[in-house]
């Protein structure tokens, strides 16, 4: 799972295991240590209505709504967003996105990730 958070947005991509591993047990965590601390990021699929997101004790838990994980899991929905109202009338965006192979080579193994929709080739 990769986390990147930009000002008011958190966006997470996730590999091909890491979406059967979702669908299926309904959570998925990644943990960054620092000396003396971490910080955890928590994916749990609920059956509810809106995505909702809390910071506690080092973690970040997003609760998500199963539907929005079903259709990403059967078909070739990319990800999706949600606008999430906070404090002082600010607005926090949230994305899940499949993570996608690079199209220029990197060192890093990507073998997990799903493929990138530009390099598909489509036969006649």
């Amino acid at each position: 799972m990769k986390v990147r958070l930009l000002n008011n947005t958190i966006r997470v991509r996730i590999s091909k295991t890491e979406m059967k591993e979702l669908a299926a047990q309904k959570y998925l965590c990644t943990k960054t240590s620092f000396v003396g601390n971490f910080l955890g990021t928590y994916l749990m699929v609920l059956d509810q209505e809106a995505v909702s997101i809390n910071l506690q004790n080092h973690r970040i838990e997003i609760k998500i709504p199963q539907i929005l994980i079903e259709k990403m899991n059967m078909d070739d929905q990319v990800g999706f967003s949600q606008d999430i109202e906070i404090d002082n009338n600010e607005t926090l965006r949230f994305t899940l996105e499949k993570d996608f192979q690079c199209l220029e080579p990197r060192s890093e193994d990507e073998s997990d990730l799903y493929e990138n929709p530009k390099n598909l080739k489509h036969s006649i």
